[in-house]
């Protein structure tokens, strides 16, 4: 069974798929500008098949199959299309393979080939909905906002998990226009609770933004429309970042969120502690808020150690000025032991699950405590 690992620099991201329709193979040389003008209206991915299943003279194995693939991808680099489906299509050659020791088959490759193109489906016939988890205020168990979750109500498979279209999506670059559509879904959504619930002037709306979105030219200008557009509090929004969008390049990623902070918006830390962060940094990025992850509440109350992680979190965003928000409280045991610790705001399934937005503002006509 063959490891594809020599084959990774081979990663590419397509910027447009079209019909997954045959087209002739080409002279493995040249690239003429009638086929170049058929593949950005077709599938690129059938040329790699094309050529690792046509055998030509003289080939006594696949390398050489191989070879005429990655010119080809070269070729297509040079021409700065961005290409990942020639990945999977070179492996498809192989009934099995393995990526970093995990061992992939055919029909997965074509599994996942499906879900990209209905993922670019779902994007254009409005297939996506977004639920909305409580955020809750530790001090007076009251709502203080809401997380905003995307969700895909597949027509034929249902609810699709979001932890396989999510990567999908980011590795595909359909995380942006998905990205942009959340956003504006959300700001609309807290407009319309805000004008609903006139007491709640307050509540807040968190929306995640992504590594690749983090490295979006025009994010800002993107995300400064959208607030226009809206209307809404520009204090409402708090733009969730992970850590590892912001270190991979932490001088950059400092410029981009001062920019940020300078259209009155919050910003929050997402999943701190699993990442690569450097405390040495991390005092100079304009952070409100930082989110405790939910590994970390999970083992609150399971042993000593755990414990003192998310003191010592908690006791570092203090001295930071930062709100802290835990995620993942799923017992009283956690909701107590955090209350005890000065924890700011909490969420999880102890308070509610992500909820559809009717349910979430039926949720919110109640005004519960915790």
């Amino acid at each position: 069974m063959p490891d594809i690992e020599p084959f990774r620099a081979w990663r590419y991201n397509l910027g447009h798929i079209g019909e997954l329709s045959d087209v002739v193979a080409p002279p493995y040389d040249v690239i003429d500008d009638e086929l170049r003008d058929a593949l950005y209206k077709r599938h690129p991915c059938n040329v790699i098949r094309l050529i690792l299943n046509r055998e030509e003279p003289g080939d006594d194995d696949a390398r050489n199959r191989y070879t005429r693939a990655a010119r080809f991808l070269r070729q297509w680099r040079e021409e700065q299309v961005l290409f990942e489906e020639g990945e999977p299509a070179l492996y498809v050659y192989h009934q099995e393979f393995t990526v970093e020791g995990q061992v992939y088959t055919r029909r997965h490759l074509l599994a996942r080939m499906r879900l990209e193109n209905d993922l670019r489906r779902a994007l254009e016939q409005q297939e996506f909905e977004l639920y909305y988890q409580p955020i809750v205020d530790l001090g007076s168990g009251r709502i203080a906002g809401f997380e905003a979750l995307c969700r895909w109500r597949h027509p034929e498979q249902g609810m699709v998990s979001p932890e396989l279209f999510i990567p999908l999506a980011e590795s595909t670059g359909l995380i942006i226009p998905l990205g942009l559509w959340v956003l504006r879904q959300a700001m609309a959504q807290i407009c319309d609770w805000h004008r609903r619930f006139p007491a709640e002037v307050e509540l807040g709306m968190s929306v995640n933004l992504s590594g690749k979105q983090f490295a979006q030219k025009d994010l800002v200008e993107e995300i400064g429309r959208t607030l226009a557009e809206s209307g809404v509090n520009r204090r409402s929004l708090k733009l969730e970042i992970t850590e590892s969008a912001i270190m991979n390049d932490a001088d950059s990623a400092s410029v981009l969120l001062d920019r940020l902070k300078a259209l009155d918006i919050q910003l929050s830390i997402d999943d701190f502690g699993t990442g690569y962060s450097s405390l040495s940094y991390l005092h100079r990025f304009p952070f409100d808020i930082l989110k405790v992850d939910r590994s970390f509440v999970g083992k609150l109350d399971q042993d000593r150690q755990g414990l003192e992680i998310v003191r010592t979190i908690i006791a570092l965003a203090q001295v930071l000025e930062l709100k802290v928000v835990a995620e993942g409280i799923e017992t009283p045991n956690q909701l107590a032991l955090l209350r005890k610790l000065g924890c700011h705001y909490g969420q999880g399934y102890w308070f509610a699950t992500p909820l559809p937005a009717a349910e979430a503002q039926a949720l919110l006509a109640r005004a519960p405590t915790w």
